[in-house]
């Protein structure tokens, strides 16, 4: 698989992902490592099974978050809010 993202797989945590990364163009590979990232290491493996890609993650919406992916309502929130708004917690 090729990989339109270059250092995705360099990225460690949320701030080495690029402020302006677009989503919609990322791999399946791509969304996978931001979902681990997230925090949500147990589900990025659901996501390669399904082959979203940051053009589908982009159409998710929360339900279908929760009901076929298995996220709380709160870690459903903060996937779409970090793919359609490039949200990060804020912990400093």
């Amino acid at each position: 698989m090729q990989h339109s993202e270059p250092g995705y797989n360099a990225w460690t945590s949320l701030r080495d992902i690029p402020r302006d990364v677009n989503i919609s163009s990322l791999t399946v590979d791509g969304v996978a490592r931001c979902i681990q990232l997230l925090g949500f290491e147990d589900k990025a493996q659901t996501f390669r099974k399904e082959d979203v890609d940051g053009r589908l993650l982009m159409a998710l919406d929360e339900s279908t978050l929760i009901r076929d992916f298995g996220f709380r309502g709160i870690e459903a929130k903060k996937v779409l809010l970090f793919a359609r708004e490039g949200w990060q917690p804020n912990c400093d």
